[in-house]
């Protein structure tokens, strides 16, 4: 199990095109078993506002939350910000059980490995939680407990 990326793909990620984005994610968050998020000074998760014309042409501003399988990666999108926001780290399965739950239920969309400011790939909390569920239920991936 690594906790980072290798050099080369690092190095390469902006290069990504969105599909190739979420597939890296999907590998490496169950690689890991862990999602990093950012958090504010009074715990509630870093939250992006932005109208999500990607996803939806006709839908209103939605509210967008950057989710990393590795740390470095989140560090490196906090040290762009003008306020630097807490690290924070979920297992895989609190951040299914809880955390996504909570994101399909406000209406979230993922911001899935923002790099230096640029989005790379946007997914509605919902559909992310489907494919999730659906690589677990196809034995693809288990959770150990």
């Amino acid at each position: 199990m690594r906790y980072a990326p290798y050099e080369y793909e690092y190095q390469n990620m902006n290069d990504f095109s969105r599909n190739e984005v979420l597939d890296y994610f999907l590998t490496r968050a169950f690689e890991a078993e862990e999602i990093w998020t950012l958090r504010n000074n009074d715990n509630h998760y870093y939250v992006q506002s932005q109208a999500d014309k990607e996803i939806n042409p006709s839908c209103r501003a939605n509210p967008m939350v950057p989710v990393w399988p590795y740390k470095r990666l989140a560090q490196d999108f906090n040290k762009g910000l003008s306020i630097s926001r807490q690290l924070d780290a979920e297992s895989l399965e609190d951040f299914l059980d809880c955390s996504l739950q909570y994101f399909v239920d406000k209406h979230y969309v993922l911001n899935i490995m923002p790099r230096h400011n640029k989005t790379l790939c946007l997914i509605e909390a919902e559909k992310l939680f489907s494919i999730l569920e659906g690589m677990i239920d196809a034995g693809e991936y288990r959770m150990d407990a």
